[in-house]
């Protein structure tokens, strides 16, 4: 399970562990505390983690060598 970013229009913002299937709206814990009952935190888009290689080069064996 990844973990996303979320953030409300107040300007709050949490990292939540959960699934791709998860709603992208929830409601803002903060905003409830500080008295604001339309507090939706909303998730973010962002760059991703990458890509990790396990083992060897992605290219093939003999790339690149002369013969």
């Amino acid at each position: 399970m990844p973990t996303y970013d979320f953030a409300c229009d107040y300007g709050h913002t949490v990292e939540v562990f959960q699934s791709m299937t998860a709603p992208g709206e929830m409601p803002c814990p903060q905003c409830q505390e500080e008295g604001h009952e339309d507090g939706v935190l909303r998730k973010r888009i962002g760059p991703g983690a990458g890509v990790l290689w396990k083992g060897g080069s992605p290219t093939p064996k003999f790339a690149g060598r002369r013969r």
